[in-house]
């Protein structure tokens, strides 16, 4: 090829790349192509940038503020070890006996059920108050893991006139010596026949009790009666039951 021919040839080729260039630059897609056929076709404003990272693409996830969210989640939703169950339970005391230097009460045996047959023990103004009646050791097999949540004590009672006699003192007894609060009722005992209740299942009567103080054979309850101040006479006091519930919960 002649000189003059080469150059017009260079000049050729340069002008086709410099179109093909531009045409580039200018076009809304960019279609790359190899040997093997077309590989991919892209708009060139959403090329990688930035080392390569897409950046239109969304931003990663914090992982640290989706574990913290998924750890508090599960504090939230976690369920109890086991749900609360509560129980109640009675019994009658299976030890019965009188408190003080002179015997004064009868039959106190029956005590230990309601059945119609009564512990008495007479009482005036010169006799009061009654000797304490302990009645203890009921029984109880409360399992050792168990919170104490109340006790109640119900007595079956009456007087043979009424009106002239009040509870002296109803109070819990173990490690002999009496504990916590007096429950006595102010209230003046009737000559019929009625059911007395003494503290609630939500009343540890001012005490810490645990299982293993209430399953013992000397826990129970000490009451005694007494006279109205002011009034004369005398008059007998019966007593058909006593009997005593623990409320606890596992």
């Amino acid at each position: 090829m002649r000189r003059g021919s080469r150059f017009y040839f260079v000049a050729f080729v340069a002008a086709v790349i410099s179109t093909a260039c531009g045409a580039l630059t200018g076009a809304d897609d960019l279609t790359i192509v190899s040997d093997g056929g077309t590989l991919a076709s892209k708009d060139p404003s959403t090329l990688p940038v930035d080392g390569g990272h897409d950046s239109n693409a969304p931003a990663p996830a914090d992982l640290d503020a989706a574990s913290d969210a998924s750890d508090d989640s599960a504090v939230v939703d976690a369920a109890p070890d086991h749900a609360v169950t509560c129980t109640s339970v009675s019994a009658y005391p299976s030890n019965i006996s009188e408190l003080g230097l002179f015997s004064q009460w009868g039959n106190l045996p029956t005590i230990s059920s309601t059945d119609g047959f009564y512990a008495d023990c007479a009482i005036s103004t010169s006799n009061s108050p009654t000797p304490s009646v302990f009645a203890a050791d009921l029984r109880f097999s409360i399992p050792s893991n168990a919170v104490i949540q109340g006790v109640v004590a119900t007595m079956v009672r009456r007087a043979r006139n009424g009106g002239d006699v009040v509870d002296a003192s109803m109070r819990l007894r173990w490690s002999g010596k009496l504990q916590g609060d007096d429950r006595s009722d102010p209230s003046a005992w009737s000559a019929l026949k009625n059911t007395m209740t003494y503290g609630t299942e939500t009343d540890v009567w001012g005490t810490a009790l645990t299982p293993a103080i209430v399953n013992g054979p000397d826990f129970g309850v000490v009451f005694a009666a007494k006279w109205i101040v002011g009034n004369s006479g005398n008059d007998t006091v019966y007593i058909d039951s006593i009997q005593m519930t623990i409320r606890y919960c596992l």
